[in-house]
């Protein structure tokens, strides 16, 4: 999310981006300086790899990141309260589960839904290893925090927010705000995929930041903005969609506990 980034809504208010042809908006993006042109090497096993012959490039047009961020924030902020209801109902069900246990104990669950949802199999399965020398100058090899990645994923799901739904991203620069409403992200995957990825993700920094599983270091801090407390918790009607979290069953938590809270003990 940006702070004071340019804010891009309705910037290119008055022009009829619909009328225009994929070409024609590309070219009027690049002037405008919300998109930058590159080439790119076209690699082909059919000839000799020849640096100097125009035809292996290619040109591709890519978003600039104030536009990427820009745009993304705004997303966020209309969906906000699809956002909300998945940190609602992830909270509802944990604060009832950890009531009038111990501390201990309370992380203890906290860490195993923190490993759960951070390892949910929508996200991808990828671990980066650094080496470092400890003081005694001997190697060492430590895994980076899963959660730094998070940011790595919120900035490719910025990308794909523009590529995968461009037409919000024309209604946005156009300043159309009665586009994007509830039905559109009920029918739109990638808004979907968005809300409830930044859910989850203020979930884990949440749970992080009072439990302290990983010691982060991210790329610019980033207030976790929880529901407020005295915001009113509004029963969801059957037919309204609940998040798919990765939920650990009873004997799960109850073998966790057992394993990695009282077998400690003395």
């Amino acid at each position: 999310m940006t702070k004071k980034g340019k804010d891009y809504f309705g910037y290119l208010k008055g022009v009829k981006l619909n009328s225009l042809s994929i070409e024609e908006k590309m070219d009027l993006f690049v002037s405008r300086k919300l998109f930058t042109s590159k080439k790119v090497l076209s690699l082909t096993l059919k000839k000799p790899l020849n640096l100097s012959d125009s035809s292996l490039y290619k040109t591709e047009q890519e978003p600039l990141k104030n536009l990427l961020d820009s745009y993304y924030t705004y997303v966020s902020k209309v969906y906000q309260e699809h956002i909300d209801n998945t940190i609602i109902d992830f909270f509802h069900m944990f604060n009832n589960q950890i009531y009038g246990l111990k501390n201990k104990q309370a992380k203890a669950i906290a860490r195993l839904y923190y490993i759960n949802i951070i390892n949910n199999k929508n996200t991808p399965n990828i671990e980066v290893e650094k080496m470092f020398k400890n003081e005694n100058g001997i190697p060492e090899v430590d895994m980076m925090p899963k959660l730094e990645l998070y940011y790595d994923y919120q900035e490719s799901y910025k990308y794909r927010l523009i590529k995968e739904f461009p037409k919000g991203l024309d209604e946005y620069l156009m300043g159309n705000s009665n586009y994007f409403t509830t039905k559109l992200i009920d029918n739109t995957p990638i808004l979907k995929e968005v809300a409830q990825f930044e859910g989850k993700f203020k979930i884990l920094l949440s749970l992080n930041d009072k439990y302290r599983f990983e010691k982060i270091a991210a790329p610019q801090k980033v207030e976790v903005e929880l529901p407020s407390k005295t915001k009113p918790c509004i029963p969801r009607s059957k037919n309204n969609e609940r998040i798919d979290y990765p939920i650990p069953t009873e004997e799960e938590m109850d073998e966790y506990i057992l394993k990695h809270v009282f077998s400690k003990k003395g």
